[in-house]
C-alpha cells in the first residue's frame, strides 16, 4: 500500500497538529507530508522550520504538484470550500478542518464538486473517534438505548480579548462566527451524531459581542426538536471565567450516557451491553486544557480521523466523516443563526 501524500492549505496553529498527525502516519507507512501553502509568508516560514517541507503563497501552486494525493484546508472557517474546491478541480482529494464552512450552500457546493470529479471529500470531527463515542454509538445503533427522548450539549469555554485580536478573521460573520461554529461545533456533532439529525430548531437566543469586540456571538442558548420525537438544548459561551468541561448528554427509554469532555462518565442500558473495541489508541490528554487554550489539543483523536480518511482515499471506500455530515452540522448552524435573527442570516 502507497503513502497518501498530503499538502497542508493554511499553516497556522491547527496546521501544525496535523502536521505532527502525518508524521506519525508516516511512521506508519499509511501517509505522509509533502508541502504546505499559506498567503502569510511569515506563517509559511514558521511551518517550513519547523516541518522541514516546503510553502508556497498560494494553493494553486500547492495543488500544482504531481506528487500531492489530498489536501488538508485549514484555513479560517469562511475559505474552507473556496479552497477544496481549487483542490479538487487540480485532482486532488480533500479533507477539511471544522466546520466545513460558515455557509451550508458553499459545502454543498463543494459536496458536488467531489461527486462530480469521483474524489473523497472528508471532515474533522476527530471527538467520534474515543472510546466513550464510539461505545454509545454502538450501543444505541443495536437498539440499546430505545427511543431517544433528551439530549443536551454543553461548551462553557473562556477566549479573552487577545484570542479574537490574533487573527483578523476571528469573530467574524464572513469568516468564522462565534461560539457555536467555532468552539462548540465538536459537541454539537457528538449530540446529532448520537442522537439523531433536528427536526426543527425551536428556539434560539444568541447574544453577539456581549464582552468582546467581534461580530459573532459569545453567549448561545439553542432548543430543539430531534427527528426521534424527543427534544435538544445546546448551551454554549466563551465568557466562562476559568472555563469548564464540555459535556454532553444522551438519553433514551432504556439507556442514557454522559460525556465529560471525551470522558464517558456514566453509561448505563436495561439489558446488558458488551462493546467490542475495533481500534484502540491512548486517550487524549491535552483536550482538557482546550477550554482555555486553542490550541491544547491531544493528538490520537485527530490522528484517527486523518488515519480514517487516509485509508478510505487509499481503499476505495468512504471517511467515517464525509461532506454529508458537513451539509448536515453547517446547515443546523446556519438555521439557529436564522432563528436567533443574527449576522447576515437574519432575515
Amino acid at each position: 500500500m502507497k503513502r497518501l501524500r498530503f499538502g497542508i492549505a493554511g499553516t497556522g496553529g491547527i496546521a501544525h497538529l496535523h502536521a505532527a498527525c502525518l508524521a506519525g502516519l508516516a511512521e506508519e507507512d499509511i501517509a505522509e507530508l509533502v508541502a504546505g501553502a499559506d498567503i502569510d509568508m511569515e506563517r509559511g516560514r514558521h511551518f517550513n522550520a519547523e516541518w522541514k517541507v516546503p510553502v508556497y503563497p498560494t494553493i494553486e501552486e500547492l495543488v500544482a504538484r504531481p506528487d500531492i494525493d489530498a489536501v488538508t484546508i485549514s484555513a479560517p472557517s469562511g475559505l474552507h470550500c473556496e479552497l477544496a474546491i481549487i483542490a479538487m478541480k487540480a485532482g486532488k482529494h480533500v479533507l477539511i478542518e471544522k466546520p466545513m464552512d460558515v455557509l451550508v450552500s458553499k459545502v454543498q457546493e463543494a459536496v458536488n464538486v467531489s461527486k462530480e470529479l469521483g474524489l473523497t471529500l472528508g471532515g474533522i470531527f476527530q471527538q467520534r473517534f474515543p472510546y466513550g463515542p464510539r461505545k454509545v454509538k454502538q450501543a444505541i445503533t443495536e437498539g440499546y438505548f430505545g427511543d431517544i427522548v433528551f439530549a443536551h450539549c454543553e461548551t462553557p469555554w473562556y477566549r479573552d480579548q487577545s484570542y479574537y485580536d490574533s487573527g483578523d478573521w476571528r469573530g467574524t460573520w464572513k469568516l468564522d462566527c462565534g461560539v457555536l461554529s467555532n468552539q462548540a461545533v465538536h459537541m454539537i456533532d457528538r449530540l446529532t451524531w448520537l442522537a439523531g439529525d433536528v427536526e426543527e430548531v425551536l428556539s434560539a437566543t444568541l447574544q453577539t459581542g456581549l464582552h468582546r469586540k467581534i461580530e459573532a456571538e459569545t453567549n448561545a442558548v439553542v432548543t430543539l426538536k430531534l427527528k426521534t420525537g424527543g427534544l435538544a438544548t445546546i448551551t454554549a459561551s466563551t465568557l466562562i471565567y476559568g472555563s469548564m468541561p464540555q459535556r454532553v448528554l444522551i438519553c433514551g427509554t432504556t439507556g442514557s450516557a454522559v460525556f465529560s469532555g471525551d470522558d464517558l462518565i456514566s453509561f448505563q442500558t436495561e439489558k446488558p451491553f458488551e462493546f467490542i473495541e475495533p481500534i484502540s489508541f491512548d486517550a487524549d490528554q491535552g483536550s482538557s486544557d482546550a477550554g482555555v487554550s486553542p490550541l491544547a489539543l491531544g493528538e490520537n483523536s485527530h490522528k484517527e480521523n486523518i488515519r480514517d480518511f487516509a485509508l478510505a482515499v487509499l481503499n476505495g471506500t468512504q471517511p467515517s466523516v464525509g461532506g454529508d455530515d458537513g451539509i448536515r452540522i453547517v446547515s443546523l448552524l446556519n438555521k439557529i443563526y436564522e432563528i436567533a435573527g443574527v449576522g447576515p442570516y437574519a432575515e
